[in-house]
């Protein structure tokens, strides 16, 4: 009996000895799909933040893009190099390609990969709109985005030159080109086989290597929230002038017509989302704008605001170079609509109204104040 205890007790001890391996981390995976703007940046930033509280061994990133906002790819490039976790960027599925801003998003990865049948590269940086920045404003623009685009390189251990070329020159690669030329790390043609072929590599993050356990991972997939879907669509180029437009003359018609509410209502909105379009205004901004313009504040609330042209005007070009006048070309008074909206704005208060003989307001002029039937207050000074 002893005989057969002790071999058994001994094979207990050495199998309890044994290191047992773990299952490995979960890898998130999101989709990026479509122009590189706003949404689509805060919901990276979302997405890395939350793989990361999960302790998750990667964050995968699906890209198909043909570019984007520049400051909305520099809030993802950020975003990547300051990540908790490795982030792997994929150009998936075959036909997809990481252009303009998909380039540089690719090359700040700590993995970058691509399927068979996509491409990269073409990341000169352009501008939007009609007007065309001059030479010396082109240049300045071009050896930022260089620059930026080698430090990237380097820091990751990539083709600088490469980078540098499709900034400068607006070179592409296709995914087996990029592999032979150093830009990209893997070719794989499906995520089952990026995973294994990237397992053990050793990445940074941070300050601190990391070797990548990602062979078999559990793949959790994070949907796109509805709130980013739909401020997509929102912030396609095409879209976004049409608000602007919308925005321009509901406001415009809203002037000529004091007291209709709705128009100036509805182009109010639209003007904000286009600002939000254009990155002229943050999300937090965008979302607060809409409830000054909502039935729950009382009129007295509107006193004293100013509707300012200049200042949307220069605030716009500042941030896209699109010329204000673009949205007037379209109409036959064009000119006359842009030597006169800048000046117009409604003022009003609460302080008493001078009365004529007949009992109606006066402006402080001695004008007779022609809005003041349309004031909410029904008495202070209102002027044109």
């Amino acid at each position: 009996m002893r005989r057969i205890l002790l071999p058994a007790l001994l094979c207990l001890i050495v199998l309890w000895a044994m290191p047992v391996r773990g299952a490995p981390p979960e890898v998130y995976e999101i989709k990026v799909h479509g122009v590189i703007g706003p949404p689509v940046a805060q919901f990276i930033v979302d997405s890395i933040k939350k793989a990361g509280d999960a302790r998750a061994g990667a964050l995968l990133v699906l890209l198909d893009t043909p570019g984007g906002l520049d400051t909305a790819m520099r809030e993802i490039v950020q975003a990547i190099m300051q990540a908790p976790l490795p982030v792997i960027v994929y150009v998936y599925p075959s036909g997809a390609r990481a252009a303009s801003a998909g380039t540089i998003i690719l090359i700040a990865a700590n993995i970058a990969a691509m399927a068979p049948g996509t491409n990269v590269g073409a990341a000169h940086p352009v501008s939007m709109g009609k007007e065309q920045m001059d030479k010396v404003m082109m240049a300045k623009v071009v050896q930022d985005a260089e620059a930026y685009a080698k430090s990237l390189a380097a820091k990751r251990g990539r083709n600088v030159e490469w980078a540098a070329r499709a900034v400068r020159e607006s070179v592409s690669a296709t995914a087996t080109e990029a592999l032979k030329s150093h830009v990209i790390d893997v070719v794989a043609g499906s995520v089952d086989d990026l995973l294994s072929d990237v397992d053990g590599k050793v990445v940074e993050v941070g300050k601190k290597q990391v070797t990548l356990k990602t062979k078999g991972a559990k793949i959790v997939e994070v949907e796109m929230p509805f709130k980013y879907t739909l401020l997509s669509y929102i912030t396609d180029p095409n879209v976004a002038y049409l608000l602007m437009m919308i925005g321009f003359y509901g406001i415009l018609f809203e002037i000529y017509s004091p007291g209709a509410i709705f128009p100036g209502v509805v182009g109010g909105i639209c003007l904000i989302l286009a600002f939000y379009a254009f990155q002229t205004l943050p999300i937090s901004y965008a979302g607060l704008s809409p409830g000054a313009q909502s039935g729950e504040l009382r009129p007295a609330q509107y006193c004293g605001h100013h509707l300012h042209c200049d200042r949307l005007y220069h605030a716009h070009r500042s941030a896209d170079e699109l010329a204000f006048p673009l949205l007037a070309v379209h109409s036959g008074r064009g000119a006359h609509l842009y030597n006169i909206f800048p000046r117009c704005a409604i003022i009003c208060s609460q302080g008493p109204a001078d009365k004529g003989e007949d009992g109606q307001g006066r402006a402080g002029g001695g004008d007779r104040c022609r809005a003041h039937r349309y004031c909410p207050l029904r008495q202070g000074l209102c002027s044109w």
